[in-house]
Formats: C-alpha cells, sequence, structure tokens
C-alpha cells in the first residue's frame, strides 16, 4: 500500500506549468509589439505628452496596481492591510519603471509646430 499515492497524481508538472508560462509570455510580447507598438503608434503619438512625459509612469503605476492588487484580493484569501500595502509597494516599483521606460525610451525625434 502506497499512502502517498494519490497525492503524487494530483501533483502539478511544474514543467508543463513553466513551458505555459514561457509561451504566454512570448505571445503577449510578440502581441503587444504588433498592436500597440506597430498598429497603434500613429494614434499614440497624437498624445506625446501624455506616453513620453513623467506622467508615463505615473499612468503605468496606476494601472498596474489596479491589476495587481485586485486580482491578488479576489483570488486570495488575504486581507485589506496587506492589500494596500501591496498597492503601496506597487505603485512605487511601476511608478520607477515607468520613468525609466519614459526617461531610456524618447521616440523618434519631432519636428517644431
Amino acid at each position: 500500500m502506497q499512502p502517498f499515492k494519490g497525492c503524487l497524481e494530483d501533483a502539478m508538472n511544474v514543467g508543463r506549468i513553466v513551458a505555459a508560462g514561457v509561451a504566454a509570455t512570448v505571445w503577449d510580447a510578440a502581441y503587444g509589439f504588433l498592436v500597440y507598438g506597430m498598429l497603434l503608434t500613429p494614434e499614440f503619438a497624437r498624445y506625446p505628452a501624455v506616453f513620453r512625459s513623467k506622467r508615463f509612469g505615473l499612468l503605468i503605476a496606476v494601472f498596474v496596481v489596479c491589476i495587481f492588487t485586485g486580482v491578488n484580493y479576489a483570488t486570495l484569501n488575504i486581507g485589506g492591510r496587506i492589500t494596500v500595502t501591496l498597492a503601496c509597494a506597487g505603485l512605487v516599483e511601476w511608478f520607477v519603471a515607468g520613468v525609466v521606460i519614459g526617461a531610456v525610451y524618447k521616440g523618434p525625434a519631432r519636428s517644431p509646430r
């Protein structure tokens, strides 16, 4: 008799989980490049003050924090205090990441109007 046989049959296949994560990341990067990086570039160019300014970092931060903490709060059994803590930590993290992205990627040179 094997006492842990049922546990082993129900165990997750870590290799398949990692492969699925990598495949989803590649798909998301390709889709993002094609849609947001190529197809919507002319539309984004109409709003240079929004998409390539200091506010870019704040926009990225708010967007990511809302999704991250909202999903964690809704799917995990966590309380409000840790949710707010995660939101604050994520806001700082993604604000800085957005500022760095905005500083590194200046976009194409525009002629003065």
